[in-house]
């Protein structure tokens, strides 16, 4: 269901991880940085507000155009659920296996994996 898979994209992700995800050294005067936050910001609150197939074009779009980011594999997660929640479930798997098997020690693989269970 549209509503519970959505609602998961906040749920899982803790405050903490959103704000510092990961962070190798202080990057709030780089300008380049801070165009970066903006956008993935923009993405991540497009689908937290069930804006769904605008999240994936800009999630897409994001992931692309900063493949090296901090901030990539918080993307990728919100790509896979925001494809849950369009019901493209094959292309949710696909997208949060890729996740998991890109960034296996990060703190949203479990929550990644329950969805990915749920979804076969």
């Amino acid at each position: 269901n549209r509503t519970s898979v959505t609602a998961g994209i906040r749920g899982a992700e803790t405050t903490d991880s959103l704000i510092n995800p990961y962070w190798k050294d202080d990057k709030t005067e780089d300008p380049d940085y801070i165009k970066e936050l903006t956008e993935y910001t923009r993405a991540q609150q497009l689908a937290e507000n069930g804006e769904l197939e605008s999240a994936v074009k800009s999630l897409s779009a994001f992931i692309e155009e900063y493949d090296d980011s901090d901030l990539k594999p918080n993307a990728q997660f919100a790509l896979g659920i925001s494809y849950g929640g369009l019901g493209k479930n094959k292309t949710s798997i696909d997208a949060l296996q890729t996740f998991v098997n890109d960034n296996p020690k990060h703190p949203l693989v479990a929550d990644a994996k329950q969805v990915i269970a749920e979804l076969k």
